[in-house]
């Protein structure tokens, strides 16, 4: 699989550590720690890994915490750089808070997000995870295709009934939404709704090729007054536990996560 590097570094007691592992053709930059003063290291650690063979950059961000800006600056120049030799650039992990922080730094262009290591490389690193992806034409009588996957992975996961029908209308919504608002082509286009189950959560990222949204901009329902926009991204975000988002050149990605209950079948 390559070689395993140690990156450190950082004033005032912080410690960054960037471990580097190689699967042609992914060169893979496993982030954690990192704080103020971790910067130097941090820009270390993207030349290093700008200087190893690989078409695809894989950059496993869900260890860092918390992130200074000297090191969200250095993960923008490295990525820029990779995307200027064009590499492609896949972020595991990302939190859609410090992905904006990214765009505000620069970063733009096409790139992938992925939930773990293993499905960012295709099952070549990272701890194995069942994976399931599916591609839907944009066409809403399909949905119910979905549904029907939505429950077979819910069950598999080993979640209630009533957790079950939560997910299966989260995942029902984000697609039409996708199908409706993020396909300007209509069914020309496709919507790819992934699943990720591991011992701990199950995350499903619903991707479009639409323009986007910013759903920061769409208020909150309220009980007392009628509203045409909202309802739905409000009863996505009541279903699961986490749900982010990111949007780039290449369309929307809607992250649910929901965690995996005690008494499921993956519990100790």
């Amino acid at each position: 699989m390559g070689a395993s590097v140690e990156q450190g570094g950082g004033a005032h007691g912080e410690l960054l550590s960037v471990q580097i592992e190689e699967a042609p053709p992914y060169v893979a930059g496993i982030w954690t720690g990192g704080g103020e003063g971790a910067g130097e290291a941090a820009r270390i650690a993207g030349s290093d890994l700008l200087s190893r063979r690989g078409e695809t950059l894989v950059l496993d961000l869900g260890g860092l915490s918390p992130v200074s800006e000297e090191v969200a600056a250095a993960l923008a120049v490295s990525v820029g750089e990779a995307q200027r030799l064009g590499r492609h650039v896949c972020l595991v992990r990302c939190p859609d808070h410090l992905y904006r922080r990214l765009q505000e730094a620069g970063v733009c262009g096409s790139l992938s997000h992925a939930p773990s290591l293993a499905a960012a490389t295709q099952g070549l690193l990272g701890e194995r995870t069942e994976m399931l992806e599916l591609h839907l034409r944009s066409m809403p009588e399909l949905l119910h295709r979905l549904r029907n996957v939505v429950s077979v992975v819910a069950r598999q996961a080993g979640f209630c009934e009533s957790t079950e029908h939560l997910l299966r209308a989260a995942v029902n919504e984000a697609a039409a939404n996708a199908m409706v608002h993020g396909s300007p082509e209509g069914p020309r286009n496709h919507v790819r709704v992934s699943f990720h189950l591991d011992r701990q959560v199950l995350t499903v990222d619903v991707a479009d090729q639409g323009p986007g949204f910013d759903p920061t901009g769409v208020p909150v329902p309220r009980p007392d007054e009628f509203q045409e926009r909202g309802y739905g991204l409000h009863m996505i975000r009541q279903s699961m536990d986490r749900v982010e988002f990111f949007r780039d050149s290449q369309g929307m990605l809607v992250r649910m996560t929901k965690f995996v209950e005690p008494s499921g079948r993956w519990a100790q």
